[in-house]
C-alpha cells in the first residue's frame, strides 16, 4: 500500500494511489464498475484524482476533477466517482471529511461544486443517496438515464447552482 501523506490529520481517510491493489476487491463491488477489472486499470478515470481509503481498506472514496469539456454533463466540479463504505463508520461523516480533503488538496471547488450521480436501480436503499443528503448534499435533478444528481457547496459555504 502506497499512501500519500494528507495535508492535515484526518479521522477516516488516507490518500492512496489510483491503482491501490488492496482496494481492488472493494472497488469492484461498487456498481460503477461494469465488470471486475484488472488491477492495472485505474479507478478514477482521466483527470486529476484523489483516491481515499481507510487503513483497513473497508471504505473508499474517489474524487475526479476533469475539464468540463471532457465530461458528458459539462459540469465544472469535483465529482465523486465512487463511495463505498463497509466500515463501522457513519457514511455521512466520511463524506464530509472527504469533501474537506478535496478542498485541502485542490482548494475550493469550481463553480458547480461537488457532484455525484446515484443509480437507484443498482442500490438496495429505499432512499438513494441518503448518506450524501445527511452530509449536506441536495438533490438537483435526474440524468437522462434516470440517475439521481446530487450536489453540495464547499464546506462552510452556501450557494445555489
Amino acid at each position: 500500500m502506497l499512501l500519500i501523506s494528507p495535508a492535515a490529520p484526518y479521522k477516516y481517510w488516507l490518500r492512496t494511489r489510483d491503482k491501490d491493489p488492496e482496494l481492488l476487491v472493494l472497488v469492484n463491488r461498487h456498481y460503477y464498475r461494469k465488470a471486475a477489472r484488472n488491477p492495472k486499470a485505474g479507478y478514477a478515470g482521466p483527470g486529476r484524482s484523489i483516491v481515499l481509503r481507510t487503513a483497513r481498506a473497508d471504505a473508499v472514496f474517489i474524487w475526479l476533477w476533469a475539464k468540463p469539456e471532457f465530461r458528458k454533463d459539462k459540469l465544472d466540479c469535483y465529482y465523486c466517482v465512487a463511495f463505498r463504505n463497509e466500515s463501522p463508520h457513519l457514511s455521512s461523516d466520511m463524506i464530509r471529511e472527504a469533501m474537506d480533503y478535496a478542498v485541502d488538496v485542490w482548494g475550493l471547488p469550481p463553480k458547480d461544486g461537488f457532484v455525484t450521480y446515484i443509480d437507484p436501480k443498482k442500490i438496495k436503499s429505499t432512499n438513494p443517496g441518503y448518506c450524501f443528503l445527511r452530509a449536506g448534499w441536495r438533490r438537483v435533478g435526474k440524468s437522462k438515464s434516470g440517475k439521481i444528481i446530487l450536489q453540495a457547496s464547499p464546506p462552510g459555504e452556501s450557494w445555489s447552482a
